[in-house]
């Protein structure tokens, strides 16, 4: 009998302050009078997957606020440009993201942009250099390699030609293991 109730009491108690751990979190992630959000920018592509872009722009913004060249948050307000139609806005941002974070997965990210927004020479040059550097580092543990290969499926025409080379024996066998097929071929 004891220990059924020192359950229950335990249960009710533990409820309670799961509830208001909720409530502490729900008020600390609204932002409140403590200044801009950088904890809420997780919740951005939720956000931008749900149609909510004033909620996704103001929690990409105030990250923006705390840290003016936060990658991530760059590539989130970009996001949100593009779903709204502005593709030169999130083409400029992602410029100043890659400048800020040079990684190649964001130069792909860029001719993405810049091919929506009808800079064709722009995104031509970035897929170009792209490839380059994404092929350079496909060995290694941090890769650009589901890019490339998105961009390969993207760009049939672009595919490596076929050499007697062992490192394109290796491209030729890696790509068709992973079942790549275009449509029409």
């Amino acid at each position: 009998m004891i220990r059924a109730f020192l359950s229950a009491r335990t249960a009710r108690e533990s409820q309670r302050r799961t509830r208001s751990d909720a409530d502490g979190v729900r008020d600390y992630a609204s932002g409140g009078d403590r200044g801009p959000r950088l904890d809420a920018q997780p919740n951005i592509p939720l956000e931008l997957l749900t149609g909510d872009l004033a909620t996704a722009e103001i929690d990409a913004n105030s990250a923006l606020r705390i840290f003016p060249d936060y990658h991530c948050a760059l590539a989130a307000l970009a996001q949100v440009r593009m779903a709204q139609g502005n593709n030169d806005e999130a083409v400029s941002l992602l410029r100043k993201r890659y400048q800020a974070a040079p990684h190649t997965e964001n130069l792909y990210e860029l001719g993405e942009a810049q091919e929506l927004a009808g800079h064709h020479e722009d995104a031509q040059a970035s897929f170009r250099k792209f490839e380059s550097q994404s092929r350079a580092e496909s060995l290694l543990p941090d890769n650009s390699n589901r890019e490339l290969i998105s961009y390969y499926i993207d760009a049939p025409a672009m595919l490596p030609r076929r050499s007697k080379s062992p490192a394109a024996k290796w491209r030729r066998v890696t790509m068709s293991s992973l079942s790549i097929r275009t449509p029409g071929r």
